[in-house]
């Protein structure tokens, strides 16, 4: 018997209010892209459980019993948990043939490439024990340092003339010059090769104190801290980890605080890939850098999906329109209606019937000219974001 069996059966044993700390355990556990067969956190939450519950418990005592056993048992085992990513997000990339695929965020890190190995071993920088190393802030610092020195930041409009285009990790050290997103992912794949576990090392991309958008990296300190190190130029020389600034703080008092987060779309690293767009400014934002009728670069879901920012123009400033109506309708199909909420913003699921088709899509709202699209393509599992631009008059 795992540890899901368990709380499982946990369930048929205990009232409502037992009920949510049970499933508040279930949804911490299944919160994490991981296999999960025991961790000591978890033992310890269930074994609170048990002691604090003693009127219940001798109530179903022989089966309650039983169960702990079953937790002594596991315990005894010793298991380790199993890391195992899940395409969760995705990004464009062009194949070797020319062909833009989507990707899992992951595998723009590669850990294991032999030049990390062969810097690792020359300034001895390999971990013993992860953060637990005696001289982890020190090591990690180097490495970082190292990793950053690979790669020139150079925008990806003067290397490859697009506004953004991902390279993985070893196409990039081959080419020797990339913008933040790049450096940062080769920073991972260094510190992941050199023993910093997964849980203590990602990829940030969203917006940056300066206003614009950014790939950053970020690293736990020995004490646990996340600190923001970085990609794209190394404005702090500190020596040691807990002397860089925290992340996603805005503290004036270090130089690289333009270039630290105050907003994270979505993070990732060799295993894990997690969004945090949880407000509508974020959205809103992330609509605007994204604006275009093609599919999204950067894929956060895996259903095809609408995403608009309807606006118009008010003395040079962009006020939402509230409530305008969006019709989609493709010949041979039932048509569908929506509205943008009170930001703007339309969000819309598109039902397979309507992917690989032509649709045309319409906005409209009183006092406001129509705004139409045609032949507008959506495909399965992508997402398109645009703004829409309305002006005022009528048609």
């Amino acid at each position: 018997m795992n540890l899901e069996e368990i709380l499982t059966k946990l369930k048929n044993y205990f009232y409502k209010e037992e009920f949510e700390k049970i499933n508040s355990l279930e949804k911490l556990i299944k919160s994490k892209d991981l296999i999960l067969e025991i961790q000591k956190s978890d033992f310890k939450t269930l074994y609170e459980f048990f002691d604090s519950n003693t009127a219940l418990i001798k109530k179903n005592n022989l089966q309650l019993i039983e169960l702990k056993k079953e937790l002594v048992n596991l315990k005894q085992k010793n298991l380790k948990p199993i890391l195992s990513a899940k395409k969760s997000i995705t990004h464009a990339w062009t194949n070797p043939k020319g062909k833009i695929v989507q990707i899992p965020v992951q595998d723009f890190i590669q850990k294991d490439l032999v030049i990390f190995a062969e810097l690792a071993r020359k300034h001895k920088l390999y971990l013993n024990d992860g953060i637990n190393d005696p001289d982890y802030d020190n090591k990690v610092v180097k490495a970082y340092n190292l990793a950053f020195n690979l790669i020139k930041y150079r925008l990806d409009i003067s290397n490859y003339g697009k506004n953004e285009d991902w390279k993985l990790s070893i196409e990039g050290l081959s080419i020797g010059e990339d913008d933040c997103d790049l450096k940062a992912m080769v920073e991972d794949s260094m510190l992941e090769h050199i023993g910093v576990p997964v849980d203590c090392v990602g990829v940030a991309i969203g917006l940056a104190n300066n206003g614009i958008g950014h790939a950053d990296l970020w690293v736990k300190d020995s004490t646990g801290i996340k600190r923001h190190c970085n990609s794209s130029n190394i404005i702090e020389k500190f020596i040691d980890l807990k002397d860089f600034p925290e992340f996603g703080i805005n503290d004036k008092s270090f130089r690289s605080n333009s270039f630290n987060l105050k907003e994270v779309d979505y993070w990732f690293n060799s295993v894990f890939a997690e969004k945090e767009m949880n407000n509508e400014e974020a959205l809103k934002r992330y609509i605007i850098d994204n604006s275009n009728i093609k599919d999204d670069a950067t894929q956060l879901n895996s259903f095809t999906e609408l995403r608009n920012y309807v606006i118009y123009d008010n003395l040079g400033t962009p006020n939402p329109v509230r409530e305008c109506n969006v019709l989609l309708e493709c010949e041979g199909e039932n048509s569908i209606k929506t509205k943008s909420n009170n930001g703007g913003i339309v969000y819309l699921k598109i039902p397979p019937r309507l992917t690989k088709k032509q649709v045309k899509i319409t906005y409209s709202k009183e006092g406001f000219k129509n705004r139409i699209f045609i032949d507008v393509i959506f495909n399965s599992g992508m997402t398109k974001c645009f703004q829409v631009k309305m002006i005022k008059g009528q048609n």
